[in-house]
């Protein structure tokens, strides 16, 4: 099934709150990034290659698809708040689409590619997490964690900050998929 055959826009924004946690400071929004990483590339490294590559039912993305994908959107999310830095207009994404079973769509910027080798996924997931966490620490030097640094397709305007902590609830969330769809082989 095609997913982009029958999508519809979203009507509005979902609440920040799905991210945010009660203590939203910069510590704690840069360990959980650091350890949700941690725990996804500890996933990669344990998988077999089968179970790296195999898709779960329904056309869902393999941990090999899922981990390309988190490091297109956390690599999209550095260079937006290295953007913000430089005192530049924040990009503005399309507004989000949902499948036809209501489930959000990724953006083509983020649609993961195939194919790639373990240890590069690895090593870019390693790089894209190290990137954003220096990006957001240039930016609190700067003063700028609260500066707009993107309109998000699904969350609408999100501070540096806000980026940050999307990244981290991001790889959680696709860390707790894995753990859902591939119960034998993720821990």
């Amino acid at each position: 099934m095609d997913v982009f055959s029958s999508v519809t826009q979203i009507d509005s924004y979902y609440p920040k709150s799905v991210f945010l946690q009660t203590d939203s400071s910069l510590p704690t929004a840069l360990e959980r990034l650091a350890d949700a990483g941690g725990r996804l590339r500890a996933v990669l490294e344990t998988l077999d290659d089968e179970a790296l590559r195999s898709s779960p039912v329904g056309g869902k993305w393999s941990p090999a698809e899922v981990s390309d994908h988190l490091i297109l959107a956390t690599g999209l999310l550095a260079k937006v708040v290295v953007r913000a830095c430089g005192d530049r207009s924040p990009p503005v994404m399309p507004k989000g689409e949902l499948s036809s079973e209501g489930k959000p769509v990724s953006p083509p910027l983020v649609v993961p590619r195939t194919g790639r080798a373990r240890e590069e996924l690895v090593a870019d997931l390693r790089q894209t997490v190290e990137d954003l966490e220096r990006a957001v620490r240039r930016a609190s030097d700067l003063g700028k964690l609260d500066r707009v640094a993107l309109s998000h397709s699904f969350f609408g305007e999100l501070s540096v900050l806000e980026c940050l902590q999307m990244a981290g609830w991001h790889f959680e969330h696709h860390l707790r998929q894995l753990q859902r769809d591939f119960a034998g082989s993720v821990g």
